[in-house]
């Protein structure tokens, strides 16, 4: 079975000089394997000697679960049904190691963020900040939309999570704060029936039909369909905005 690259953090903490054993007793951290897989047992943590660490993430998800790191993204990265439930059962194993060791992060928001790694900052001693508002305050994100009659976000995969703290969810709070139509744009779009446009006035995927992956992942192709549909919107943004002229018709 193939083994996603999700560590839980596992990895970091033993590069920073945690102790840790496999099941059969043996020192974890050999280059090359991922060492969640077969973890048994904590030793130590690694001593930052009272260094300030701030995380940012961009999604509030637990370590393990339903909404965890496992569930959520595992399927995004190529998991199997089989791959999700076995490695959401050993981040399961490794949130209980951290709390034996009295950091009980595997619920906190965020612990789950890029596979895990979230969790083992949290251990840390690490603060979390929703990584999309720290960002938009250091560029001015808001001055930047200030005015704007459209918005266009977007990112690789836009389904259900996307409102769960990412990116493209941020930009549409902005855009609509600043009274802009804001429209997602992305390479595959998974959302459901009830929530068919989620945080955003519309939805369109980047290209304009089923594309084999080879050609969808190519970059000059995804340019140029990118570029083709937000001219498209744009055109139908303001069409929708042109005044009528009298009796009803567009000027």
């Amino acid at each position: 079975m193939a083994r996603p690259a999700r560590t839980g953090g596992l990895g970091l903490l033993l590069a920073m000089g945690a102790s840790a054993h496999d099941r059969d007793g043996a020192p974890l951290g050999a280059p090359g394997t991922n060492p969640l897989w077969d973890f048994g047992t904590l030793d130590a943590l690694p001593d930052l000697g009272g260094v300030d660490l701030v995380v940012l993430t961009d999604v509030d998800s637990p370590l393990h679960g339903p909404a965890g790191a496992a569930h959520v993204f595992g399927p995004q990265k190529g998991a199997t049904p089989e791959q999700v439930a076995h490695l959401d059962g050993r981040l399961d194993v490794w949130g209980a190691a951290l709390a034996a060791h009295g950091h009980l992060v595997a619920d906190r928001p965020g612990a789950g963020a890029a596979g895990g790694l979230g969790a083992a900052l949290l251990a840390l001693g690490a603060e979390r900040e929703p990584g999309f508002g720290y960002v938009a305050r250091a560029v001015g994100l808001a001055d930047a939309v200030a005015g704007a009659d459209l918005v266009l976000t977007g990112e690789g995969r836009l389904d259900a999570q996307t409102a769960r703290g990412k990116t493209p969810a941020g930009v549409a709070a902005l855009g609509r704060a600043a009274g802009a139509v804001v429209v997602a744009l992305a390479g595959a779009v998974e959302l459901g029936p009830d929530d068919p446009a989620g945080p955003f006035d519309a939805v369109l995927p980047v290209h304009p039909r089923p594309l084999p992956s080879v050609d969808a992942l190519d970059p000059a192709t995804t340019t140029a369909h990118l570029a083709a549909t937000a001219a498209q919107v744009t055109r139908l943004v303001a069409a929708a905005r042109r005044p009528l002229a009298p009796g009803g018709g567009p000027q």
